[in-house]
């Protein structure tokens, strides 16, 4: 769906001034261009020195007073050397008033803010306000005009067609939507009666001082050089008045924007109240770096800014963002959450604010891609921001961030050198702000979830509380449970919010197992479904559910967990994320002996999407508990080698060329040291198990060398030595096998020909 942008004639008008004489008769229209300048050709002003200005941008008139504010010509285009004919080029008049107390709005002038969208080209259709004659003996109102740009005449005029071009209208702003900016002023007809169109003075005419002649003795260039300068300044300072002037409809359909206002229903789940995109809890502490975020970065003149936000999981990254983005949405700004498929939004002309989620989950070469493509869009006056949140770095071989330069072109990684981080948005909180987020999120908990309000003395000295999340869990269990007095801190709050919403969900589901409950939120929360047939592919990882004779069971928790969890999938991850790590930890280590051949299941779905999550979430979840770490070491070991495959597979190019490399992304993001060291065990390795052992070095190879392609030479070079340690480890078992000494040169070269292309990248 393509969006463009259209120009509000109404908005516009604000920036116009109308130019009357001294007497106040309406001599023609202006634009204002800088705190206290006003822009008008040169005929409008000929033979006078001091003009009114009026417009509803400026103060309304003193009663009785002049109808306007008073102005004096400073610079003004040279006149014609004798009557009729064009004024000539450029025909432009500077104007300078007191702008008041109050500030007035600023058109942005594409000879100010000339950048990556280019000048004035044929058929570009431009957008004007002023005040031609309507009515004979009627001091005109105002009107609109639009014209089709044919091109530039040889004296440097642009001209105009398919619109009337009446008396009055000179001086009038011509907008053009593309560029966003004005392109000039209306400066003569070519048949007032008619739909010939008209000239306009391109504003570009103000950079050569040579046409000015100076009114009130200024000097010229430093009069003009002033001018664009503020122009520029002022515009970029707050665009938000001139977005309105530039609307483009139905572009926030072009972004994921989740957030929404709590309302509790019959199906409400308590975990909703935790939810960052539902905002039940007022946002504290982080506000001066909001703000900072917005006026230092945001609305800085650069065209495009990577913000990067780290933290672990509950430390308010989500929160962050989306306070960020309701807040420059709030200034005209297209904001929200970057789609999987984003390139609609990616040109579309205004200035935008899009998050990355799970930056680390993402495919490097794909965020630089995007990054790319922002850059030969984004502008001064429609500027890109990228916010990635990432949680700190979980035992994956490199920070995938890292990577995107790789992918980048010099100029993409210039500014990711110059990319911002913010530590403060994820501060841990101190002992104060415990308990005052724990007060004023028990209070909005017992408001939302019509409950009495109970506000124990609590001990939030524990390190665990320094996480914002944390507290709003402790906070939820004591509105929930009403145990006030009752101590029970020993077990982790996040285990008593999991607690709850077994309860809640037996409570739903009275006749199903409460293990199947369990076991439908931790699948959902794994690997998710985006269809009927991977949703019952994954529930039947279960073996209580696995089978065609349970196909009717299967769609009932479907069923239920949809209307429960509603998102973009079929099947959605219980949130927030700590919640549901937590809930897939538990329901995967209660089930013992069942987990590894349940883990095996998942890992082994048809689905490489559903894999892919699965594998992040193991990589962010096996922190939680020792037994998910062992279960994730297992699982990795056991299924190295297919999921290898796998990823090669998904990798090749499909019939568009495209290539995914989501999978093996995923995999190098579990794959850390340790890991890589348990695939070549230290106990004597049995003749039958050496074939297992081989295939986890050629798996090792064949991801080191997506690794590569990727551009995550750090990652294919620890690959690479885990294989070349295991072909040294095999060749010494069996000297002779030609397969084994075939591997480890293989191995060898790789390394070889990965340091030499590591030595050539470099400067001399």
């Amino acid at each position: 769906m393509a969006v463009e942008a259209r120009v509000d004639s109404a908005a516009l008008r604000s920036f116009v001034v109308r130019v009357r004489s001294v007497d106040g008769r309406t001599l023609g229209s202006g634009v204002l261009v800088a705190p206290g300048w006003a822009l008008t050709c040169a005929h409008v002003v000929h033979g006078v020195d001091d003009v009114l200005v009026q417009g509803v941008g400026l103060p309304d008139p003193i009663p009785g007073g002049p109808p306007g504010e008073t102005a004096r010509v400073v610079l003004r285009s040279s006149p014609p050397p004798r009557t009729g004919g064009l004024w000539p080029f450029p025909d432009l008049a500077v104007l300078a008033f007191d702008p008041g107390p109050v500030p007035h709005p600023v058109a942005p002038l594409e000879s100010a803010l000339g950048d990556a969208r280019g000048g004035l080209l044929t058929d570009d259709r431009v957008a004007g306000w002023g005040f031609p004659r309507r009515e004979q003996g009627v001091d005109p109102p105002g009107s609109p005009a639009t014209f089709v740009v044919e091109g530039v005449e040889g004296d440097g005029f642009v001209t105009l067609k398919a619109g009337q071009a009446q008396p009055g209208l000179s001086g009038a702003p011509m907008v053009c939507p593309r560029t966003r900016t004005v392109i000039g002023l209306m400066s003569a007809t070519r048949g007032a009666s008619s739909d010939l169109g008209g000239y306009a003075s391109p504003v570009s005419g103000l950079i050569d001082v040579a046409p000015f002649a100076s009114v009130d003795g200024s000097d010229g260039a430093e009069v003009l050089a002033k001018v664009l300068a503020a122009n520029r300044a002022e515009s970029l300072r707050d665009r938000s008045p001139w977005l309105a002037v530039l609307p483009v409809p139905n572009a926030d359909r072009l972004v994921e924007q989740p957030w929404v206002t709590f309302r509790k229903t019959a199906r409400s789940d308590p975990a909703d109240l935790l939810r960052a995109d539902f905002g039940v809890v007022d946002y504290l502490f982080r506000d001066t770096e909001l703000q900072r975020q917005r006026r230092e970065w945001c609305e800085a003149p650069d065209a495009l800014g990577v913000l990067v936000v780290r933290g672990v999981g509950g430390s308010g990254k989500t929160r962050f963002a989306i306070q960020l983005c309701r807040l420059l949405q709030d200034r005209g700004w297209l904001t929200g959450w970057l789609p999987a498929s984003g390139d609609e939004v990616l040109p579309v002309p205004v200035p935008r604010l899009l998050v990355v989620d799970y930056a680390e989950a993402a495919d490097p070469q794909q965020l630089a891609r995007v990054l790319m493509q922002l850059s030969a869009t984004a502008t001064a006056l429609t500027p890109a921001r990228l916010v990635l949140l990432t949680r700190t770095r979980v035992g994956g071989l490199s920070d995938p961030l890292d990577a995107m330069a790789e992918k980048a072109n010099a100029r993409v990684k210039q500014i990711l050198n110059l990319g911002e981080e913010t530590v403060a948005a994820t501060a841990a909180l101190a002992p104060d702000q415990r308990g005052e987020l724990f007060r004023t999120a028990a209070a909005a908990f017992a408001d939302a979830w019509q409950t009495p309000l109970v506000l124990p003395n609590l001990d939030l000295s524990s390190e665990r509380y320094q996480l914002p999340l944390e507290v709003l869990f402790e906070a939820l269990d004591r509105t929930l449970s009403g145990q006030a007095g009752v101590d029970v801190q020993q077990v982790p709050p996040v285990e008593r919010v999991f607690a709850h919403e077994q309860r809640y969900w037996a409570a739903m589901m009275p006749d199903v197992d409460p293990a199947l409950l369990r076991w439908t939120a931790a699948a959902a929360t794994m690997a998710g479904a985006d269809s009927d047939i991977d949703g019952h592919a994954v529930l039947a990882a279960h073996p209580a559910l696995a089978g065609d004779d349970k196909t009717q069971a299967r769609e009932q928790l479907i069923r239920w967990w949809a209307d429960l969890v509603p998102g973009s999938r079929l099947l959605n991850p219980l949130r927030p994320d700590r919640l549901g790590e937590q809930a897939a930890a538990i329901t995967l280590a209660g089930m013992h002996e069942l987990a590894g051949p349940v883990l095996d299941g998942v890992l082994s779905l048809p689905s490489d999407r559903q894999v892919t999550s699965a594998l992040d979430l193991l990589a962010r979840a096996q922190s939680i508990t020792p037994a998910m770490a062992g279960l994730t070491d297992a699982a990795v070991v056991q299924h190295l080698a297919p999921l290898a495959e796998r990823a090669t597979q998904a990798a090749r190019p499909d019939q568009s060329g495209r290539i995914n490399r989501s999978v093996g992304e995923a995999v190098l993001r579990l794959l850390s040291a340790d890991r890589l060291d348990r695939l070549n065990p230290d106990h004597d390795i049995p003749e039958e198990g050496r074939q297992s052992l081989r295939a986890a070095a050629v798996a090792c190879t064949d991801l080191g060398t997506l690794a590569r392609e990727a551009g995550r030479v750090a990652d294919a070079r620890a690959l690479f030595h885990a294989a070349l340690k295991i072909d040294q480890r095999l060749v010494a078992m069996a000297p002779n096998d030609r397969t084994q000494q075939r591997d480890l040169a293989i191995d060898q070269q790789r390394l070889a020909d990965l340091d030499r292309r590591d030595v050539g990248d470099k400067p001399g």
